[in-house]
């Protein structure tokens, strides 16, 4: 290490091996102001006898612009090649330059979004602005802002958080990332409950939110859905509007809380359940009444051989046979000759099983059901 007194009796430092060279010109050092300040320079006659300034780093150490050196212990009397860091352009410089923070704010590369009341990151490399995204909070910016640079510029430039490293920063904003996640799937979700997809090929709607009607019912005509997450939980059928408008005030208080979106917002959560537990028991008692009437004398697709219910031809033995299903068990009631009289049968034994309401080929014979069975042959 060397020093060089300049013409202004300054004191500069320079390494040994370009000693020798810089000693050959009288330099001298600029005042702290206007674009060259603070830079060590040298007057060069040229051909047409007239002198160009030159910097130190341009004539010995041979950094020519546009690329720009910064000092890393701040002295730019300092001319060692292990103090200078050389940056590409000026907004890579500015990264090394000691500055205040954001007119807004309290740390570097953060700016208030007035509009949204909300903080973002950016950092300016390579003469374009890298943002990471806006943050409820200034700290939480402040971090993806010292990702940015020690990802993209280096561990020398001035940061937010000087004693972390790379590793505890990264863990820090995966943190964040994974808050603000959930945060948006949970704020979707809330905005919009009870809601109805325009997409999907809607049934009629109903004036209660997260209940539709079902076109395809015999008694449970109304049915209950809500959605969490991008998932939608269906609640089951019901046979009155109200029924399943309870159901889905009480989901949504389990899922969004007692601040949810409700249809009946005056009832507390211990009456939501009292209804409901009642509704349980009436549409556990249709439930297993629907299940037998709506299957009874329901014919599989195949082609009809019978104008009468429970009632078909057997080609190979010429007769018509009269069979009848209850609780998913197959009734063989016999082989006739006759096909009313196979109807006859399958009427009698469909009242015996399903009742007074069930279907029958002759309703208006239902009087004479404790008649015998006409004979057949099995």
């Amino acid at each position: 290490m060397k020093e060089i007194r300049t013409t202004n009796e300054k004191t500069i430092v320079v390494d040994d091996e370009v000693y020798e060279e810089a000693m050959k010109y009288k330099w001298y050092a600029r005042k702290s102001y206007g674009r060259m300040k603070g830079r060590i320079i040298t007057y060069i006659k040229e051909e047409n006898k007239k002198y160009r300034r030159v910097r130190f780093t341009d004539l010995i150490l041979h950094i020519t612009s546009p690329k720009i050196c910064y000092h890393k212990n701040g002295n730019t009397l300092d001319l060692r090649k292990e103090n200078l860091i050389v940056c590409n352009n000026r907004s890579e410089a500015s990264h090394y330059s000691g500055g205040s923070p954001s007119s807004n704010g309290q740390y570097r590369n953060v700016y208030l979004k007035k509009r949204y009341n909300t903080w973002q990151s950016s950092v300016r490399i390579n003469g374009k602005t890298v943002s990471n995204g806006t943050y409820d909070l200034e700290e939480e910016a402040a971090y993806f802002s010292d990702f940015l640079i020690l990802t993209h510029i280096g561990t020398d430039a001035i940061r937010n958080f000087p004693d972390m490293d790379l590793s505890e920063i990264t863990r820090k904003c995966d943190e964040i990332t994974e808050i603000y996640k959930k945060k948006r799937v949970d704020k979707r979700s809330k905005c919009f409950q009870g809601q109805k997809n325009s997409k999907r090929d809607c049934p009629p709607s109903s004036k209660y939110m997260g209940v539709s009607c079902r076109t395809n019912g015999v008694h449970f005509n109304w049915s209950a859905n809500i959605v969490q997450n991008n998932k939608s939980y269906s609640l089951g059928g019901y046979t009155k509007e109200e029924d399943a408008a309870i159901a889905y005030d009480i989901k949504a208080i389990e899922i969004y809380g007692s601040d949810a979106k409700r249809n009946f917002p005056y009832l507390t959560i211990n009456e939501l359940k009292k209804k409901m537990k009642h509704i349980k028991e009436n549409n556990k008692i249709l439930r297993s009444e629907t299940s037998m009437i709506k299957n009874q004398g329901v014919r599989r697709k195949q082609k009809k051989t019978s104008q009468y219910v429970g009632v078909s031809y057997d080609k190979n033995r010429r007769k018509w046979v009269s069979n009848i299903t209850y609780n998913k068990k197959v009734y063989r009631l016999g082989r006739f000759d006759d096909e009313k009289e196979a109807a006859l049968a399958y009427d009698k034994k469909a009242i015996e099983l399903y009742g007074e309401f069930c279907n029958l080929n002759f309703p208006e014979q239902q009087s004479d059901s404790s008649e015998e069975l006409p004979p057949g042959i099995k």
